[in-house]
């Protein structure tokens, strides 16, 4: 295993602070959406049931938290003879995770009706096997707990518990395929269920091949998630930029990108819809956008040059971000119309929530690197 440290210093910061207050402010739209319910909170109807919190914390939130994932799938599988390259920043990728999914699956009790029963779908007496929604609830669950043992053993190291950790490493191996398994599960089943919607759906988004693009897609934004959090995080800290893993990892990034629009473009055009690219109306000016930022990744990492700078690193794995979210964000919300009379737009406690959520995880995320064994040795 790589050598890893913890990055050391003061705990609160300024932008600790920052995004304390605004865990605060969202705590208090929080208690007012548990006494007075979701009515209270959302602009949800019923044309839009998933409102802005599924979209974002959950497609977006747990796609940009397959970081672990994808450089599981690097180191694990075709790693072989070279899995020194990727393993350092591992373990800072299995962090990114961990609060993608983590935050991402307790979302759900908020905007659950009835969230005092959110235990109910685990109980298999309860569950209806025909649903992907069920797969979907199960393999989130138990991806989150796999994610917490991947990430146990910095937490044993820091603990100083050797021998428990000597013994958690000869199973680990286990803990790694299930690691394996279940995004692959459940980002595909996040895919089908937006092909399931049928019409309602547009038809620069609705394809038998969501549930592939979604794998795809949370693929590239794990690496992108690596790229730009590590090199943000390598700037803040003053640590090495790790570039000669970084522009591995590029690579990979660049050969999913170039497939995903393979996909994309060619099943537009093998189901004839390729014209709607030039309709002028919001759907063609957000796909336009959308493609564009999976794009100019691929233009700034054609260079071999700029595989190897932090700042065109970053940019690429910022757009490809960009681009995975502004995807999964249009064929849930854009692209979407149940029928003519519904519409939909986030009320201010929706868009307070999510970013608390989000400040949640960059208030803890700095505490964790602090503090735990997770960024590669400054030496290495």
């Amino acid at each position: 295993m790589a050598a890893s440290e913890p990055l050391g210093g003061k705990i609160i910061t300024k932008p600790f602070i920052f995004f304390s207050v605004i865990m605060f402010i969202t705590l208090i739209f929080l208690v007012e959406r548990y006494i007075f319910g979701l009515g209270s909170m959302t602009n949800m109807n019923d044309g839009f049931t998933w409102g802005i919190w599924k979209p974002w914390l959950i497609y977006i939130g747990t796609a940009i938290g397959c970081g672990g994932y994808a450089m599981a799938i690097m180191v694990y599988i075709f790693g072989k003879g070279t899995k020194a390259h990727y393993y350092p920043l591992l373990r800072f990728a299995i962090l990114t995770s961990l609060f993608g999914y983590t935050l991402g699956g307790t979302s759900l009790i908020v905007d659950l009706g009835r969230y005092w029963l959110f235990y109910e779908f685990m109980l298999p007496w309860n569950w209806n096997l025909t649903s992907v929604l069920l797969e979907v609830g199960l393999c989130m669950a138990l991806y989150i707990g796999i994610l917490w043992l991947e990430f146990a053993p910095a937490v044993l190291e820091k603990l100083k518990k050797k021998k428990l950790l000597r013994v958690f490493k000869k199973v680990f191996f286990v803990v790694v395929a299930f690691g394996l398994l279940l995004p692959t599960m459940h980002q595909s089943s996040l895919g089908l269920m937006m092909v399931i919607v049928g019409h309602k759906l547009s038809p620069l988004w609705q394809t038998n091949l969501l549930p592939l693009l979604s794998v795809v897609s949370a693929v590239m934004m794990g690496t992108g998630a690596v790229i730009a959090g590590w090199i943000g995080t390598a700037h803040i800290y003053k640590r090495p930029y790790e570039t000669n893993i970084l522009s591995r990892v590029s690579v990979v990034m660049m050969g999913l990108i170039g497939a995903y629009l393979v996909l994309r473009f060619g099943d537009l055009i093998w189901r004839g819809q390729i014209g709607l690219i030039f309709a002028g109306d919001v759907n063609s000016f957000a796909f336009i956008i959308e493609n564009i930022l999976h794009i100019i990744p691929l233009l700034i990492l054609a260079s071999p040059a700029n595989r190897i700078s932090p700042q065109k690193l970053f940019i690429a794995g910022t757009c490809l971000l960009s681009g995975g979210t502004l995807w999964r964000h249009n064929y849930l919300v854009t692209g979407f119309c149940p029928a003519p009379q519904w519409v939909f737009f986030p009320a201010v406690g929706e868009v307070v929530i999510v970013l608390g959520f989000v400040a949640f995880a960059m208030a803890a995320i700095p505490v964790m690197l602090k503090v735990l064994p997770v960024a590669p040795k400054s030496d290495h």
